[in-house]
């Protein structure tokens, strides 16, 4: 949840095992996938969480990882690229410029879905973490713990769900903080 600035209005969270309900729910909608420099690990893609199937099974997958062996690995592809995930985005981003495929008004459309999804999720998670219980609740603390980091901290997790139910209140701006 540090590979891309929390505060952005398209950030919606992370996926995978305790990861956003926003993320996953966006993720449930798509017909294509631009999965950039990551394995898509069984815990985002195998695992029913909230209740649903959060990676959809008819999407259509275009995965860049500058390693062959990751594309592919859990989930089949549609197209796979074998590149720096930075010029990979740059040659998509132009592509996809030139080409005019995003119809007019759909982008402010999807926008403002993500954001209604995003702030429901902070409600929820709202919801989890207000207990006022002694000894408190481990959501509690990591809300608590997470209002008062500075903006440059690095934060380290144990292994496990910590990782994930943190990843729900740790914030960040860049890369390498978590």
């Amino acid at each position: 949840n540090d590979a891309f600035p929390s505060s952005h209005p398209l950030s919606i969270g992370p996926l995978g095992y305790g990861g956003s309900k926003a993320a996953m729910t966006a993720l449930s909608k798509a017909d294509v996938i631009v999965a950039v420099g990551t394995r898509i690990s069984e815990w985002g893609t195998l695992m029913p969480r909230y209740d649903f199937q959060a990676f959809p099974k008819d999407a259509a997958l275009i995965q860049i990882d500058r390693n062959p062996l990751q594309i592919g690995r859990t989930v089949p592809f549609a197209v796979g690229i074998v590149a720096d995930a930075k010029a990979a985005i740059v040659q998509l981003t132009s592509l996809v410029k030139h080409q005019g495929a995003t119809k007019p008004g759909k982008l402010e459309a999807v926008k403002r879905e993500l954001s209604e999804a995003r702030n429901a999720w902070d409600r929820e998670l709202d919801g989890w973490s207000s207990s006022k219980s002694s000894p408190i609740s481990p959501r509690r603390a990591l809300r608590e713990i997470a209002q008062v980091l500075p903006k440059d901290v690095i934060v380290a997790t144990d292994i496990g769900n910590v990782i994930g139910v943190a990843g729900a209140y740790l914030k960040f701006e860049s890369p390498r903080q978590h």
